[in-house]
């Protein structure tokens, strides 16, 4: 269960870092930062975690499933509102300044990094808590941010970025789907062959994410044509 968990962390900070390029370079640098200073808050706490504790919690999954259901919440908020704001920027019609929210990274980052710092107090016992904290907020925020310039530079065109944030989502979406499933066995060693109401939930969840990424897809492909066309 805990692979689930680490799978999901790291698939959002890297989607956390892609959507991050789309930004001006001050905020791939700043956003990062940012969420990285519950580490300094919560260090007492965290320190005083084993690795029993951290092991519980990973193999627990409803941890997992409320990991999964955050996601899935704040990305189609963040699809959905994302666009509208897309719309109004390439058909240059008045702007909603709150809709650069949708450009807001996951809010699983802080809790990536406080994964990580966990894990460095149980198995890096020779260095002080103070000087792992550190160590591991520079490292988090520096690779999200290198992270989000690799992704500036190889996708130069906003167009490209876009894309790549769709396609980022899409999948970091599919994931917080289908890992709850997958996790639990519930669709392939099921102990009983009836199906509940959490499957078909789960079904048509999955369903209806696909269809509202077919639909964001073909609409970010309808508003750049009328652009160039006009």
């Amino acid at each position: 269960m805990e692979y689930f968990i680490f799978i999901i962390l790291a698939a959002a900070s890297l989607q956390s870092a892609i959507k991050l390029s789309l930004l001006p370079r001050i905020f791939r640098y700043a956003v990062p930062a940012l969420a990285v200073m519950p580490l300094f808050v919560m260090q007492k706490r965290i320190s005083a975690v084993n690795m029993q504790h951290i092991s519980a919690y990973l193999n627990d999954g409803n941890n997992l499933v409320d990991l999964c259901t955050l996601v899935v919440i704040q990305e189609l908020l963040a699809l959905g509102v994302g666009i509208s704001l897309l719309r109004e920027v390439e058909l240059e019609q008045k702007r909603h300044y709150w809709k650069y929210a949708a450009l807001l990274p996951s809010l699983l980052m802080p809790a990536a990094a406080l994964y990580l710092q966990a894990t460095a107090f149980n198995y890096l016992t020779r260095y002080s808590f103070t000087a792992l904290t550190f160590w591991i907020a520079g490292g988090y925020t520096f690779l999200i941010a290198v992270a989000a310039e690799i992704t500036a530079v190889v996708r130069r065109t906003r167009l490209e970025r876009i894309a790549s944030a769709l396609n980022a989502s899409g999948l970091l979406l599919m994931l917080a789907v289908f890992l709850p499933v997958v996790a639990t066995c519930r669709i392939s060693n099921a102990q009983s062959t009836a199906v509940s109401m959490r499957d078909l939930l789960i079904i048509a969840a999955a369903i209806v994410s696909v269809l509202f990424i077919t639909v964001i897809s073909y609409l970010i492909k309808t508003i750049m044509e009328k652009r160039y066309k006009s």
